[in-house]
């Protein structure tokens, strides 16, 4: 989803560039940048090897820890399935090119791995260690960027981006499996399993934000060294 709104960044802060990917754009013709990025993003989670540009659908994340306030987990070579189903609209960018707002909506996000828990599940206490699978998620969320423009060591001005803020909204039931819950004890991981799928709602917003900000991580990192390939003075149509 993150790598959705990025490329949407990249795209509007240049007006256009100058790579097959993207179809010619002026700067404030939002509608064409919105169609012209949805478009270019399945290539773009494909990786771009010429550019040291790793694949993002799938994505891996080695470690993503979490300690919340009665809560506490870490997920280990997690993989993140779907962006290439996210899809962005109603973009807005402000006239100096340093701040893009938006929304994403991605249909169909999964993503497994391996896990330790320990804490309470909202109400319910649990424990275990083992594989884990998220399945279905489909989330809205609305972002901002904020970017710094920097000269690069071909003496022209290239975008960067600073910060990324955002607001994910759970759209759908979210399927969780936690593999030996309570060492294996099954009486006790069926009743979690059962409060999972019951409270779905809740406890994706407890477990989301360590998660979508480790991913974030990676894209950001991703985009901007993308970026540092295109100058705004070669890419922007008036």
């Amino acid at each position: 989803m993150y790598l959705s709104l990025l490329i949407t960044f990249m795209c509007l802060a240049g007006g256009v560039f100058s790579s097959s990917l993207f179809s010619p754009c002026k700067k404030n013709d939002l509608p064409c940048i919105e169609t012209t990025v949805n478009d270019a993003l399945p290539k773009i989670f494909a990786g771009i090897p010429e550019l040291g540009i790793p694949k993002t659908d799938p994505q891996f994340v080695a470690v993503i820890d979490a300690d919340l306030t009665a809560l506490k987990y870490t997920f280990y070579n997690s993989t993140i399935y779907g962006y290439k189903n996210c899809k962005m609209s109603n973009l807005k960018i402000n006239d100096d090119l340093t701040k893009i707002s938006g929304e994403v909506l991605c249909s169909s996000l999964m993503m497994d791995g391996v896990y330790e828990m320990k804490g309470r599940l909202i109400t319910l206490p649990i424990e275990g260690n083992g594989n884990y699978m998220f399945e279905g998620a489909s989330f809205h969320v609305d972002f901002d960027i904020k970017l710094d423009k920097i000269k690069g060591s071909d003496g022209k001005t290239h975008l960067f981006i600073r910060k990324i803020t955002y607001k994910a909204k759970p759209l759908t039931p979210i399927k969780f499996n936690f593999q030996n819950l309570f060492n294996g004890k099954e009486d006790l991981a069926a009743v979690v399993k059962k409060f999972a799928q019951e409270n779905w709602l809740e406890i994706t917003l407890l477990l989301q934000d360590p998660i979508w900000e480790a991913s974030l991580d990676q894209l950001k990192a991703a985009v901007n060294k993308y970026l540092a390939t295109f100058a705004i003075d070669d890419t922007i149509l008036n």
